[in-house]
């Protein structure tokens, strides 16, 4: 069945002495001479721009108790790779924090909750004095690294400004982060183990078309600030990246007299904020779900404008 779908997936489970890995690459494989198909998986995967850090709900079938077990009392690290067999990569990579075993029939199952940032994200505390005039850049570093993770800035981001006075930060990581991006204006989120900078302006150079004989499934939900498009599964689709929607039809999601938004029907340029994947291994969804901002600003209808 895998096969005429054409889905693949491979899924890390493990700590740092083991790993257990389910391999959704090889329909084909056989064992005492009987065709074994992949395990069964379901999985969620969000990443937004404002949710602070990416996370990931996974659910997999058919796992033997003593795998089970371990994955409910020792792994605490996991990996996912999704796609079609031509087209696929790493959709998520970070820490498990719950786990919930359980039976759907006669199936045994096993979910995994998780986020990207993980115990580093939780307790990361940054104890630290910065003296007058520092770049704010180097504020983000030093929460980086308390943080273990590399840090990524998206677009012409400048050099964010310095602080005025000296300071000395007592708090955790994430909480002066939070503070820093309120007082000098970017957005930060945690995806896939490395911290990411960015600002209202902020696009990556790299850029996306979808069409429906490119992937699109269905017509676009058109919104105030842009749209939200469905498509095949493209795990080589990120937050802030650059979407190109070529669509005929496309169903309204609001009504509003006050503002009016063009280009969200024929071909519109967007900016993703948040990136959805879904899977159901054997079932119907296979699909990832953008929501697109258009960058232009809205334009505003004045009492007696045509409508």
């Amino acid at each position: 069945m895998s096969q005429l779908f054409g889905r693949v997936y491979r899924l890390e489970i493990g700590d740092e002495g083991e790993t257990l890995l389910l391999d959704g690459f090889d329909p084909g494989r056989f064992s005492g001479g009987v065709a074994s198909q992949p395990a069964q998986i379901r999985f969620r995967v969000v990443h937004n721009i404002t949710g602070y850090q990416s996370l990931a709900e996974i659910t997999v079938y058919g796992l033997s108790y003593a795998s089970r077990m371990k994955a409910y009392t020792r792994y605490d690290r996991v990996r996912l790779t999704a796609g079609f067999a031509d087209r696929h990569g790493e959709i998520f990579s970070g820490t498990v924090y719950n786990v919930g075993i359980g039976r759907d029939g006669p199936d045994s199952f096993i979910t995994l909750l998780c986020t990207a940032g993980g115990r580093p994200y939780d307790f990361a505390f940054l104890n630290q004095s910065f003296g007058p005039n520092t770049p704010v850049r180097e504020l983000i570093e030093a929460a980086a690294r308390q943080m273990g993770i590399p840090t990524t800035y998206v677009g012409d981001m400048g050099d964010l400004g310095r602080t005025q006075g000296g300071m000395t930060i007592s708090q955790t990581a994430r909480s002066f982060l939070r503070r820093l991006g309120q007082t000098f204006r970017f957005t930060w989120h945690i995806e896939n183990d490395e911290l990411v900078i960015s600002n209202d302006d902020s696009m990556r150079d790299v850029q996306h078309r979808y069409s429906a004989e490119t992937g699109m499934i269905g017509s676009p939900q058109i919104h105030e600030r842009g749209l939200d498009v469905r498509v095949l599964m493209d795990a080589t689709l990120k937050p802030l990246d650059e979407v190109i929607v070529e669509n005929a039809t496309g169903d309204l999601a609001f009504a509003s007299r006050v503002l009016t938004y063009q280009g969200t029907i024929g071909v519109g340029r967007y900016v993703a904020r948040s990136v959805v994947h879904s899977g159901d291994f054997y079932g119907d969804d296979w699909s990832t779900v953008i929501e697109c901002f258009n960058p232009r600003e809205p334009s505003v209808r004045r009492p007696g404008d045509p409508e």
